[in-house]
């Protein structure tokens, strides 16, 4: 691939910067303080036309490549991950609805995702399956012209503020494992009672302000044609939604490494001790030169793998795994060096380091732990 961004996507990162900047970065610790719902960051968003990017042309979007909406998302989660999650919302029910859903199901939910104060989210884990898709035991059973769900559901980005559900449930008991799953559509009208539905929010270690929640279905109905694709398809639909998304989340990790790194090296070089800039004591010169590195190597291994994605590439899974695997792995180690190199300063809310470790390993743990993506690419590479 080539190694340098073309004019149109280094003139977007700018201008993503420069929105950063100015909107979104000086109220990020505010937001996580208070844990209340970025709604003014989806509607700039929205304003701004990034939460359609990856949208057809002919329903608004831009049709964005994948790897610009790493970019997107990178130069955001440098300052607030809690606004970032958005462009990942929309572009996960962008996947479902241009590559697997009917004529009828885009007109009306493309439609819907253009309201103020609308969004969409994934509602995939069990509350017993974690990493193991393929072991979702909640129920959709099919009687008369609608689907009748019953299980719990937890981790669910942003479920108590969200106006459309993609939900994944078991529509076929009998077959084995992930065979047996589909995947339907599911509104909503918020401040309105949902029968069958309980949604109850979750008390993460960080990223307050978006959350996450547990969800717990018992008689909730889906009308039969809101059935994504055809029956038992479910597992297919999940998968192919989660390499593209994996990208996504991996361009979190990188942001999230850049902004820590990016405040440690300004501390480093303004903090004075023994009469002299930090920065010049060589043991914080080589953890800010290995920071660097990594994050670097992340970026290029990130942005290679997307650029494969769009091009139709044939090892796009286990791409997708190599990048979410070292984002996560490099944000992790970055915001834990940050933190490290401001001392006392970085663990004060002072500073947006102590924020960005807590995003980071939040980041290890999403769209598959580290462990499962070890598993991922050591299977693909021994063909067992």
């Amino acid at each position: 691939m080539p190694y340098e961004l073309t004019n149109s996507e280094t003139e977007f990162r700018q201008r993503m910067r420069k929105l950063v900047e100015e909107r979104i970065a000086p109220g990020a610790q505010e937001r996580e303080e208070t844990e209340k719902f970025p709604w003014d960051m989806l509607e700039l968003l929205r304003e701004e036309g990034l939460l359609y990017m990856s949208f057809p042309r002919k329903f608004g979007g831009q049709e964005a490549s994948l790897l610009e909406q790493c970019i997107a998302i990178e130069e955001i989660c440098h300052s607030c991950n809690n606004t970032a999650v958005f462009l990942v919302y929309f572009a996960n029910a962008n996947f479902c609805l241009s590559r697997f859903s009917s004529q009828e199901q885009q007109d009306k939910y493309y439609s819907l995702l253009k309201r103020k104060r609308t969004f969409p989210t994934v509602v995939l884990t069990d509350a017993s399956g974690g990493s193991d898709f393929g072991s979702i035991v909640t129920r959709a059973n099919l009687e008369g012209d609608q689907y009748t769900v019953h299980g719990v559901k937890r981790f669910i980005s942003s479920a108590d503020e969200a106006s459309l559900f993609t939900i994944y449930a078991k529509t076929d008991p009998a077959a084995s494992k992930h065979r047996g799953i589909s995947a339907f559509w599911a509104d909503r009208k918020l401040g309105e009672e949902t029968p069958g539905l309980h949604i109850k929010r979750e008390r993460l270690m960080g990223m307050y302000s978006s959350d996450a929640c547990e969800m717990n279905f018992s008689g909730f109905r889906i009308p039969k044609e809101n059935l994504i694709g055809k029956e038992n398809q479910g597992f297919k639909i999940a998968m192919g939604m989660v390499d593209y998304g994996r990208h996504l989340v991996a361009s979190r990790g990188l942001g999230t490494a850049q902004g820590a790194f990016d405040c440690a090296l300004s501390f480093a070089k303004e903090r004075q001790a023994f009469g002299q800039p930090i920065g010049a004591f060589q043991g914080i010169q080589f953890m800010l030169a290995e920071m660097a590195t990594m994050i670097e190597a992340t970026r290029q291994l990130l942005y290679m793998s997307a650029w494969h994605y769009d091009h139709g590439g044939a090892n796009a899974t286990l791409y997708a795994s190599m990048s979410k695997l070292m984002a996560a792995e490099v944000a992790m180690k970055v915001t834990t060096d940050a933190v490290q190199i401001l001392g006392g300063r970085g663990v004060t809310r002072d500073y947006p380091v102590q924020r960005l470790m807590k995003d980071a390993k939040i980041i290890q743990i999403v769209e598959g732990t580290s462990q499962i993506h070890r598993w991922i690419i050591g299977r693909r590479l021994t063909g067992t």
